[in-house]
């Protein structure tokens, strides 16, 4: 869990850890599981059928290591934007990777993609011609294997 609390990503902490990619995804899945079994049961004023074993308490454990990674570093972030020590430059930087990211529609680049034939008109394509080439490409090899 020291390495997730790092920032590692999972599956790096889990090969640190000598946990194969696989068997990390099944231990997640099944603790996932127990955990939305549990908390399924407790919206609907059930009893818990059952506690929560060892891979919902590992689904959790990973959670929190993760949560305190992810809080460790916007804290990192945060702390240098309204530090007014801090060069201007590098406030800057923080100030706008913060908002960006929590704010995106606000503050996030809105950045499109357009495709344009000549003088801005649109792009044609007529695959007709194409698609009958190909045809009759695998027509003629198709009648080669059969001879």
């Amino acid at each position: 869990m020291a390495a997730l609390e790092d920032g590692r990503y999972r599956y790096n902490a889990a090969n640190l850890a000598g946990i194969g990619e696989r068997t990390l995804k099944e231990w997640i899945a099944r603790g996932r599981a127990e955990v939305d079994a549990q908390e399924l049961a407790e919206l609907h004023g059930q009893k818990t059928v059952k506690a929560i074993g060892p891979f919902g308490e590992f689904y959790l454990e990973v959670a929190l290591a993760e949560a305190k990674a992810e809080d460790e570093a916007l804290g990192v972030i945060v702390s240098i934007a309204l530090d007014p020590k801090a060069e201007g430059r590098d406030r800057l930087k923080a100030a706008m990777w913060y908002l960006e990211r929590k704010h995106p529609r606000r503050y996030g680049s809105a950045v499109r993609h357009e495709h344009a034939g000549p003088d801005g008109g649109p792009i044609e394509v007529d695959a007709r011609d194409t698609l009958k080439d190909r045809l009759a490409g695998l027509a003629k090899k198709a009648a080669k294997a059969g001879a």
